[in-house]
């Protein structure tokens, strides 16, 4: 079995929450959804929601989560339609942090003034 190993600054120890394996966090909405509609699909066998989805279910349930430890918000600016993050003003530190373009690999990413 691989191991996995999780580093954390020491300044952030305990502040944050640990890394749980996502499948703990899987939306109530998908854990109750049915896996059939009431409905037919085109061969007329019944229709199936994206529970019966495999691919789905394995990109929802795959891999680990790293809660953040603040709420934060997702805004659109009415005017520009840029995207906004914003979190409480007293928080010891930001939760979040944009990345630099060159980290993507490319002069113009790909969202080049959709967030702010």
């Amino acid at each position: 079995m691989t191991k996995i190993e999780f580093l954390c600054p020491p300044d952030l120890l305990g502040r944050i929450p640990a890394p749980q394996p996502a499948a703990k966090f899987l939306p109530e909405w998908f854990r109750d959804l049915d896996r059939e509609m009431d409905m037919r699909d085109a061969h007329g066998l019944p229709g199936l929601t994206v529970r019966a989805c495999l691919p789905v279910a394995d990109v929802m349930a795959q891999g680990w989560i790293i809660p953040t430890p603040f709420d934060i918000w997702t805004v659109v600016d009415p005017q520009t339609r840029a995207m906004e993050f914003r979190w409480a003003s007293d928080l010891p530190f930001a939760p979040i942090d944009a990345h630099h373009p060159g980290q993507i690999g490319a002069e113009y990413p790909p969202f080049e003034g959709r967030s702010r």
